[in-house]
């Protein structure tokens, strides 16, 4: 999803009469970029402006070697430095600005060459508005300070300081202006995955539709799973990341009663929203016939807020059914889905 573009009505340009650079002098020329030096007038004199040292740099590259290629280089250089200061400049005091991005708590003004240079989205969107039309860049969804510290970046190369709180808004506001090398400083970011951080890192990655970086972390979060279900954000996991981490086979655990421990914390952080999804995580989300029968009886059936529910207590029940009749080595078949249940790593369950 990028950003929506339309022409402005707003007109943003310097008063009739006025000079936008500050530079003119009496005979009302621009002694600015590639003017002539102030006390000079139109008609040039000697030394001439920046552009007549650029000028008189390519010529003399050809006719006296490697020295005054040098020298053209260097003011080449110079001459790349001073219009970026001028650019930067321009835009810390929000003029001559073509673009205006309306954000969710205000407005801010950038330029349509700066951000074409890092934008090949940017560049061929604006290609279709007429050269002197301002764009309307509608960024409703992110507040002035994420576009600005963006904005930074671009014109003043400053790092911006990125942090769990504006890591999402970075992203997703880089992804819609086509700023990629924002959107990877985002990934990078959320791929330095932590125990305390992963089901966060998680969360935005989902957000912000970033499928790769998204199954990175949750490798992670299945390989870590003992520790990262004691911290804080286990107990505020959405149900369907915790089903679909819990029923993966994969899910790297030293025996099934941690996954049951884990669940019963989930539940019982919010027990009375949380007991209709009971049912569904004992069957879907846990593994009972990797559970040794004993331990259902003095474990697991120990937890006796859980198994007032009748769905919770039919549940249990059915998997010491099925555990009795594999002990028996009974014919009779065990309710679904206990005899299709798997280990973790990918093995068919059987009773041990």
């Amino acid at each position: 999803m990028n950003a929506c573009m339309s022409p402005s009505q707003e007109l943003i340009s310097s008063k009739p009469g006025e000079d936008p650079f500050g530079f003119s002098d009496n005979c009302g020329c621009s002694n600015g970029i590639g003017g002539n030096p102030p006390g000079q007038g139109c008609g040039g004199g000697g030394g001439g402006g920046q552009r007549g040292g650029m000028a008189s740099a390519y010529n003399c590259a050809g006719q006296q070697g490697g020295a005054q290629q040098d020298k053209h280089s260097e003011e080449f250089d110079a001459g790349c430095q001073r219009i970026g200061e001028f650019i930067v400049n321009l835009w810390q005091d929000q003029r001559m600005c073509d673009v205006i991005m309306r954000c969710q708590d205000g407005t801010i003004k950038a330029h349509k060459s700066v951000l074409a240079a890092y934008s090949p989205f940017c560049c061929e969107n604006f290609s279709k508005f007429p050269n002197e039309s301002a764009i309307n860049i509608d960024l409703c969804e992110f507040p002035v300070e994420t576009v600005k510290m963006l904005l930074e970046y671009l014109y003043l190369r400053k790092n911006y300081e990125m942090c769990a709180s504006n890591v999402a808004n970075v992203i997703r506001a880089g992804g819609e202006l086509g700023l990629m090398e924002v959107v990877e400083n985002g990934i990078d970011f959320l791929c330095n995955v932590t125990v305390q951080n992963a089901l966060y890192h998680y969360a935005i990655a989902d957000h912000c539709c970033l499928e790769k970086t998204r199954e990175k972390i949750f490798c992670f979060i299945l390989d870590n799973f003992r520790e990262i279900s004691r911290t804080r954000h286990f107990l505020w996991l959405h149900p369907e990341v915790l089903l679909r981490i819990l029923s993966d086979d994969q899910l790297r655990v030293s025996s099934e009663i941690e996954v049951f421990y884990a669940l019963v914390t989930w539940i019982d952080c919010d027990r009375c929203k949380r007991m209709p999804l009971a049912p569904t995580l004992l069957l879907c989300g846990l593994r009972l016939m990797e559970i040794p029968p004993e331990e259902l009886i003095s474990k697991v059936e120990k937890v006796e807020w859980l198994f007032e529910s009748e769905e919770c207590g039919v549940i249990l029940n059915e998997a010491i059914r099925c555990h009795a009749l594999r002990l028996s080595n009974s014919t009779m078949a065990c309710a679904a889905p206990f005899d299709e249940q798997r280990l973790r790593g990918g093995g068919k369950a059987s009773y041990r």
